[in-house]
C-alpha cells in the first residue's frame, strides 16, 4: 500500500524531513504580514490592488524564499525515493542543481500565475465561488506530478505538464488516494490548531505541517507516480 510504504520512506528519511524546520523557522519569524498562518496553512492576501508597491514586492520576495527552500527539499526527496527504484543511483551534483533550478522556476511561476488569477477573481468578488474554486483545484491537481516527471524522467516543464495531465486522466484511483490522504492530513493539522489555543496551537500545527505533512505528501506523490514502473521494487522490499 502506497500510504504505508510512504510512511516507511518518511521514517527512513526523517533527517531530511526535519530539515524542513528551516522553513518552519522562516514561517514563524520572518513571514510577511500579508501572509497569515492558520490551521498550519498559509493564507495569502489577494487584495493586491489596495496594497502598496513595497508590500507587494515584500510579499513576492518572501514567497520566493519559501519556494526556494521548498523546491530544494522537494528535489532531494524525489531523488532519494527514486533511488530505491534504481532511478538516479549515482547523480552528479550538476544534474541535481539543474533539476532544482528547473523545479524552482516551475513552482514559482505556477504560484505567480495562480496568484494573479486568484487576485483578479478576488477583485471581481468571485474567488470564493464554488465553480471558480473547483476549476483552480482541477488545475492544481492536474500538475501534481510535474516535479516527479521533471526529476525522474528528466523532462522539460511543458512536456512534464502534459504528461502529468495524461497521468491524471489514466489513474483516477491513484489521484483519489492522494487527494484523500492530503485532505485528511490538512484536516488533522487544522484540528490541532483549533484544539490547542493561542500561539502554541499555531506553532504546533505549523510544525506538524512543515516537518511531517509536506514531506510525507511529496514522498507519497513519488511512490504513487512510480507505480507506473510496477516491475521495479524498492530495495528494502527485496530483502
Amino acid at each position: 500500500m502506497d500510504f504505508v510504504l510512504s510512511f516507511k520512506k518518511y521514517v527512513e528519511n526523517y533527517k531530511l524531513a526535519f530539515s524542513y524546520s528551516i522553513l518552519f523557522i522562516f514561517l514563524l519569524f520572518v513571514i510577511d504580514p500579508l501572509i497569515s498562518i492558520f490551521g498550519g496553512t498559509l493564507n495569502i492576501s489577494y487584495n493586491i490592488v489596495n496594497n502598496t508597491l513595497q508590500g507587494t514586492i515584500i510579499l513576492l520576495f518572501t514567497t520566493f524564499i519559501l519556494f526556494f527552500i521548498y523546491s530544494l527539499i522537494q528535489t532531494v526527496l524525489i531523488y532519494k525515493i527514486g533511488k530505491d527504484y534504481n532511478f538516479s543511483a549515482t547523480v552528479p551534483f550538476n544534474k541535481i542543481k539543474n533539476s532544482f533550478y528547473k523545479l524552482l522556476k516551475f513552482n514559482f511561476s505556477t504560484f505567480l500565475l495562480l496568484f494573479l488569477i486568484s487576485s483578479i477573481f478576488y477583485d471581481l468578488g468571485i474567488l470564493n465561488n464554488f465553480i471558480v474554486q473547483f476549476i483552480l483545484l482541477v488545475i492544481t491537481v492536474g500538475i501534481w506530478f510535474v516535479p516527479q516527471i521533471m526529476i525522474l524522467e528528466n523532462e522539460q516543464i511543458p512536456k512534464s505538464i502534459l504528461l502529468s495531465i495524461k497521468y491524471f486522466q489514466r489513474n483516477w484511483f491513484h489521484f483519489i488516494t492522494l487527494f484523500i490522504s492530503s485532505f485528511i492530513l490538512i484536516i488533522i493539522t487544522s484540528i490541532i490548531d483549533v484544539l490547542i489555543k493561542g500561539s502554541a496551537g499555531i506553532i504546533i500545527s505549523t510544525g506538524f505541517l512543515v516537518i511531517f505533512v509536506i514531506p510525507f505528501i511529496e514522498i507519497l506523490k513519488t511512490e504513487i507516480y512510480l507505480n507506473k514502473y510496477n516491475l521495479l521494487k524498492p530495495r528494502h522490499q527485496l530483502k
